[in-house]
């Protein structure tokens, strides 16, 4: 009985994860140009580091998927919109299980600060290339492609990815230990 109130658990959290990403990455989210600063990774995040690459892979599908439905409707390039997403959940996972082989920890919170960095500004990076090319692909598909449209504004995606991976590092952290604290 206990497992099955586990995994009960486990997707109640997912579906609040989806939730919450769906809210911060279309309510919370601040268009510049070309460029959106949102906090819409910080949920995939969380759930890769405390919950692994199977739960943060559907909350990254499920809530890009969610949000470009609320955003533009079913369209032919709405399943291209949510490789991003699920790439970082991935890409995150994969990091941080090369990171526990390599120093040997047992436990997300014996993670240092500079090695969340490193995870997330790598998954970031990745992910705003991944991002790039979909809006490529986008503008292909849809007749509006131009080289400024697609690449114009890549310098300022980088520079805000950087700035985000610093406060998603200081977030994930203090949630993820605060949650191995409380053992929920």
């Amino acid at each position: 009985m206990s497992n099955f109130t586990n995994k009960n658990r486990t997707l109640v959290i997912d579906a609040l994860m989806i939730a919450l990403y769906v809210v911060l990455n279309t309510l919370g989210e601040i268009p510049i140009g070309n460029v959106k600063i949102t906090f819409g990774p910080l949920p995939i995040i969380l759930v890769a580091f405390y919950f692994g690459i199977g739960h943060a892979s559907i909350v990254a599908g499920a809530g890009e998927f969610v949000s470009q439905m609320l955003g533009y409707g079913l369209t032919w390039t709405t399943p291209l919109w949510t490789v991003p997403p699920i790439a970082r959940a991935v890409i995150i996972c994969i990091l941080l299980s090369l990171i526990f082989k390599r120093k040997r920890y047992d436990t997300v919170t014996q993670v240092k600060y500079y090695e969340y960095f490193i995870i997330l500004f790598i998954s970031g990076f990745l992910t705003t290339i991944l991002n790039t090319s979909v809006i490529a692909l986008d503008a292909i598909i849809y007749s509006y492609y131009s080289y400024a449209y697609v690449f114009g504004d890549l310098i300022l995606r980088f520079i805000t990815m950087s700035v985000s991976t610093v406060i998603y590092m200081f977030v994930a952290k203090a949630v993820i230990d605060a949650l191995y604290k409380a053992k929920i």
